[in-house]
């Protein structure tokens, strides 16, 4: 009985679809058409993807770094990278959208370089805010123009770019209110009824929270310049993404114009946005009908699906691996990072100033 109880938990049951998922496709894809796409990558076109990946994954913490670097903290660039990618192969792995690996970043950098937790938390949450927002915004932007060009009928959805880009609302208001100097998350939690902190561990949450706003407050009104540097690195990082995605379609046979390949890399995103690990089966299904929306065959979309599966792959792979080395197999859970945390009081927390 313990063991279906188990089977049957949310995350066990979205492994078994996957598992379904994958005894489908091996049964109904075309995977002559596919295995021949995919033999005629060359050497070179695979070492060159390689290398532009390889970037990409440098460019994905540079953001982290200069928060870091504005708080005081200059941590060597490509261990923090490798941090980075250990928290992307704990999301990658796991069920959810878009979080997952966020607290292994805050006790990487918390153990491993005495950063204060208040700041490490805050330097984590500042990125990943900063990177949902650039997410949000390209995701509404590529579903509003396959709307308006009718690239792919299937996302031709007016509503769901309404939907994504309202999601934009919250990240750009969390960002306005504590440049304002205020502290919302801090103010809800005093608003909790005191029982909901008799947990030992709970107690401490409060006092961590309002610690990380104020260091976000006060990065934000001493270097307004980190908010335009961040934008500006997300729009580099996108840019280069659709780059590679573009080239992956071109060394894969299709020749895809760059509004294309915004609409095709939209798609791809949109399928990650699902609960399953990876996007499993969304993401296969997603390249194939874009590719026969643009003129191409389903396998050709499924080859592409299965090359980007692939370098996502060795890069969580990797990440494990740097996860495993460093001695954190497995991400703490949400709640254990207030134990992180000295005993502090709420109105005792110290608020290291950011360097200039």
């Amino acid at each position: 009985m313990l063991n279906m109880k188990r089977l049957l938990k949310p995350a066990n049951a979205l492994w078994l679809l996957v598992l379904v998922i994958g005894i489908i496709a091996i049964r109904i894809l075309p995977w002559s058409e596919i295995i021949q796409a995919l033999k005629a990558l060359t050497f070179a076109e695979l070492g060159i993807l390689l290398i532009i990946n390889g970037v990409i994954v440098l460019l994905f913490c540079a953001r982290w770094w200069i928060i870091l670097h504005a708080f005081g903290y200059t941590l060597p660039y490509f261990k923090l990278s490798s941090y980075r990618m250990a928290g992307f192969a704990i999301s990658y792995f796991t069920p959810g959208t878009q979080f997952g690996g966020e607290p292994l970043q805050v006790y990487l950098v918390q153990s491993r370089h005495a950063v204060p937790t208040g700041i490490s938390l805050a330097a984590v949450t500042l990125d990943k805010l900063f990177e949902l927002l650039a997410n949000f915004s390209f995701l509404a932007v590529g579903i509003l123009l396959i709307t308006s060009m009718e690239l792919i009928p299937g996302l031709a959805n007016p509503n769901l770019a309404a939907w994504i880009g309202g999601l934009m609302v919250f990240p750009v208001t969390y960002f306005f209110v504590l440049a304002s100097g205020r502290f919302p998350l801090s103010a809800i939690f005093q608003w909790l009824p005191e029982r909901f902190w008799i947990h030992p561990r709970l107690k401490k949450l409060p006092p961590l929270v309002t610690a990380t706003e104020r260091q976000m407050s006060t990065l934000f009104r001493r270097h307004p310049w980190l908010v335009l540097g961040a934008l500006l690195l997300s729009v580099l990082v996108w840019v280069m993404m659709v780059f590679e995605y573009w080239l992956m379609s071109t060394f894969l046979g299709a020749h895809l114009s760059p509004l294309q390949a915004v609409a095709g890399y939209t798609a791809m995103r949109a399928a990650f946005l699902s609960p399953l690990p990876g996007g499993v089966g969304l993401l296969e299904a997603s390249q194939a009908l874009t590719m026969q929306a643009f003129g191409y065959s389903s396998a050709l979309g499924i080859s592409l699906s299965l090359l980007i599966r692939a370098r996502d792959l060795v890069v969580g792979i990797f990440g494990l691996w740097v996860g495993g080395v460093i001695g954190a197999r497995q991400a703490p859970a949400m709640e254990k990072i207030a134990t992180l945390a000295p005993a502090i009081k709420l109105n005792e927390v110290e608020v290291v100033q950011p360097v200039d």
